[in-house]
């Protein structure tokens, strides 16, 4: 069963001042606009989103930019990072501490089924990495800094580093030059949707990473045709045959 979207909850959250404020001045509508906010960071694996996506989250739930952005800004609810990205201090903590449980967890299994077994597995052996253990381990873990640096940047939906970064090398076998250019066709990708949207276009749902990653969508060109105005979202040509 996927536990994606679960958080804990006070049941008294409404009686905190900030949100009693918030649903004095924007009644229980700001008070919904909230828990979106804070459920839509929920799922994102680094629990934080970006402040340019605002608009769109607005006409997805049907209530106005400006009233989702004075949630975020005026009642001290969420901390702004380098004025990007909004993120949640109470849902950070609550879920270092899930997180920090689970390790802790998973380190346990671990170990009991190594005494159950008695196998003392490796890194390899443990953890279904086999996969890794052919390539030098500093270049893989410079290899997953630079990957996890574009899947923070990822908008649609994703799982953990390791895994969507074992699932990449695994299908592309030219990984090791992809990776250094993963983040930089993201954001070309990011800055288009935002155009898109500017332009009251309609924008596509992001893909899961890993479908994205599968299909290879970092190859997808984006291009401007001066005469028309418009921006044209192409992927790439296949070559010409003879005929």
């Amino acid at each position: 069963m996927k536990d994606a979207y679960w958080f804990s909850h006070d049941s008294n959250a409404k009686d905190d001042p900030k949100c009693v404020l918030l649903i004095e001045q924007l009644g229980l509508e700001g008070y919904g606009i909230y828990w979106v906010l804070v459920e839509t960071l929920r799922e994102q694996s680094d629990y934080k989103y970006p402040l340019i996506l605002l608009p769109a989250l607005a006409r997805r739930f049907n209530t106005s930019t400006e009233k989702i952005k004075a949630v975020v800004i005026n009642y001290k609810l969420f901390s702004i990072q380098n004025d990007e990205f909004f993120i949640s201090e109470s849902l950070i903590q609550r879920m270092n501490y899930l997180d920090e449980k689970r390790q802790k967890r998973s380190i346990a299994g671990q170990l009991g089924n190594q005494k159950r077994w008695g196998i003392v597995a490796n890194e390899s052996q443990c953890d279904g990495k086999a996969s890794l253990s052919k390539v030098n381990e500093s270049k893989v873990n410079e290899s997953k800094v630079k990957f996890d640096e574009f899947r923070k940047l990822y908008q649609g939906t994703k799982r953990g580093n390791q895994t969507e970064f074992e699932n990449f090398i695994k299908k592309h076998k030219d990984w090791e030059e992809v990776i250094n250019i993963l983040e930089t066709k993201l954001k070309i990708q990011i800055e288009f949707r935002k155009k898109k949207l500017d332009a009251d276009e309609f924008v596509p749902e992001w893909k899961n990473l890993s479908t994205w990653i599968n299909q290879r969508c970092w190859e997808e060109e984006i291009s401007e045709i001066t005469s028309t105005n418009k921006t044209v979202y192409k992927k790439p040509q296949q070559p010409e045959i003879d005929r």
